[in-house]
């Protein structure tokens, strides 16, 4: 399958409830050679934005969030990866402000990329 279909089918799911199938569909995504940068980011930002809305383990949504952050940040001159960035910024954001460790977490995170 393409990529565009398996983001399709994973649509299909999630507008149905079945999350468990979504994210099988973009982890398959995932999997597709020679994706773009931008792919990659929006792949990851779904996912991550997924298991922090429905997952058991909030911190799962952590390192797909990162990760999208990371490589939307490589090319912010495209609007699109603008988007995918703070959107993927915004997220992180809210599941520290869950996070039982609150903004210690974050701030760890935010020393040890300066050091």
């Amino acid at each position: 399958m393409s990529y565009v279909s398996l983001l399709t089918l994973a649509e299909e799911f999630r507008l149905s409830g079945e999350i468990g199938l979504t994210i099988q569909c973009l982890s398959a995504a995932s999997q597709i050679e020679d994706l773009s940068n931008l792919q990659k980011s929006n792949l990851n930002y779904l996912v991550g934005k997924l298991l922090l809305k429905y997952g058991t383990n909030k911190s799962d949504c952590k390192e797909y969030l990162l990760a999208a952050i990371q490589t939307a940040r490589n090319e912010i001159t495209d609007p699109k990866m603008i988007e995918i960035y703070f959107q993927s910024c915004l997220l992180l954001a809210d599941y520290i402000s869950l996070s039982p460790t609150g903004n210690s977490e974050g701030n760890q995170h935010h020393n040890q990329q300066h050091l």
